[in-house]
């Protein structure tokens, strides 16, 4: 009779750690999954902002070389800055694409050893 309380009581604290634990698992694989959306998003928009950026440089360009503003060193110096901000934006897209490719890889990875071992089983 002793046995069989202790078990039931065993049991029950097991089954209350497993549900916990399988929420837990739960809601952190959701939240993981709702950050690499906001990152992702993230990284469109700062390519849209380069991309404007990159246009207004471009305009900047346009208009320096008009006769008007000819060696304005004040133009000059916008679209230094101007390349000098695409320039930052394409390093921050660069390093951050790399870091992606890397998660994705390194996934990949266990995905891929995953299967072999259920293979070989």
């Amino acid at each position: 009779m002793m046995l069989i309380t202790s078990l039931s009581i065993v049991l029950g604290i097991s089954l209350i750690m497993n549900i916990f634990l399988i929420w837990y698992a739960f809601n952190s694989i959701k939240q993981i999954h709702y950050d690499q959306v906001q990152i992702n998003g993230l990284i469109t928009e700062l390519e849209e902002l380069q991309d404007m950026i990159g246009v207004y440089v471009g305009h900047l360009h346009s208009v320096g070389e008009l006769e008007m503003f000819y060696g304005d060193e004040t133009l000059r110096e916008l679209m230094r800055h101007g390349q000098t901000v695409v320039d930052a934006f394409r390093d921050y897209q660069n390093s951050y694409s790399s870091l992606l490719e890397q998660k994705e890889d390194t996934g990949d990875d266990e995905t891929e050893d995953n299967q072999t071992t259920q293979n070989i089983d």
